[in-house]
């Protein structure tokens, strides 16, 4: 009887435990840019969403989101992107990413989508990594999983909202720890770079 008593006991907790790591945390909230991070389930490294209020249109930005050319101007540690196929409202691309001197660079093959809602005005921009056999400079790991969504959320005639989420396997021998420490900046820069290109053009 007192195993038994037990269990309903144990399973609460152990849902409730589950549920609690899941949790958002705030670590980072400065000039008007929120950052949020939690383990990923199933990863050693943490996944990032933040938030940022732009006054600027939703199509600019959709605009300036879509142009992956351009993201060396803005979007954090890029070196180089180039693309290599577009497709209705979908374009793919090859983007590298600047490392640490004792980290390889990153790079990785991406499809970005755009899709807006009619009804509600609100623009999802989801990019994805793809599978791509073109050989692996030696320089470079590639990027096994990246998966990130921007959620452009129509405010004012000419201001914004973005939440911006991401979650991505580096691939490469790299720390989990060393890997963790750019989840915070990551976004911060990105959008703090994306307001200033926008608001200045």
């Amino acid at each position: 009887m007192l195993k038994s008593s037990l269990f309903p006991i144990m399973l609460f907790l152990m849902v409730s435990i589950t549920a609690f790591s899941q949790n958002w945390e705030l670590p980072l909230n400065k000039d008007g840019i929120k950052v949020y991070t939690r383990n990923a389930q199933g990863s050693q490294f943490k996944e990032f969403k933040a938030e940022i209020l732009i006054d600027a249109s939703l199509k600019k930005l959709a605009n300036e989101i879509m142009n992956v050319e351009n993201y060396p101007q803005w979007c954090y540690k890029t070196i180089a992107t180039k693309i290599f196929k577009r497709e209705e409202n979908k374009v793919y691309f090859y983007f590298l990413s600047d490392a640490p001197p004792i980290v390889k660079k990153r790079e990785a093959y991406y499809c970005i989508q755009s899709i807006t809602d009619e009804k509600t005005k609100t623009t999802v921009i989801r990019m994805n990594t793809v599978q791509n056999s073109n050989p692996i400079p030696a320089s470079c790991v590639r990027i096994p999983v990246s998966n990130g969504i921007w959620t452009l959320t129509p405010v004012e005639e000419n201001k914004t909202h973005i939440l911006f989420e991401m979650q991505a396997e580096p691939g490469g021998i790299i720390p989990s720890w060393l890997a963790n420490l750019v989840v915070e900046e990551s976004p911060f820069v990105t959008l703090r770079n994306l307001r200033k290109v926008v608001t200045q053009n």
